[in-house]
């Protein structure tokens, strides 16, 4: 598998990006609905799974811009293995808080402002 990231493209990623976030999205969706249920446990597992769907699919925008974002042993583990994904979770949710917002905003005002 390790030489089959050799040759994606950035449109690869772009599109294993998108049906990954379908995929996310059905989790997610799935999790709502059992939640109605009052099936917690099994929509809590779904709801993981989507979170983790969220960060392959973050990851392989990230790819698309620099192929070396992750090396050739993460790619294949983002693939293959949940616990790669799993505990990347709070690095997701972090990367996405408003704090660190906030953080990319202070900086990007202080390099734009640097002529």
């Amino acid at each position: 598998m390790k030489n089959v990231f050799q040759n994606f493209s950035g449109q690869d990623y772009i599109q294993g990006a998108c049906l990954t976030l379908e995929n996310a999205k059905k989790h997610i969706q799935a999790s709502e609905l059992l939640s109605k249920e009052s099936n917690f446990g099994i929509a809590i597992s779904h709801l993981i799974l989507g979170v983790e769907e969220y960060i392959k699919a973050y990851i392989l925008l990230c790819l698309n811009g620099d192929n070396n974002f992750i090396n050739d042993e993460g790619k294949i583990e983002l693939f293959k293995n949940h616990k790669f994904k799993h505990s990347h979770i709070s690095l997701f949710l972090k990367a996405i808080s408003n704090s660190e917002a906030s953080k990319f905003e202070d900086l990007k005002t202080k390099f734009s402002t640097v002529s």
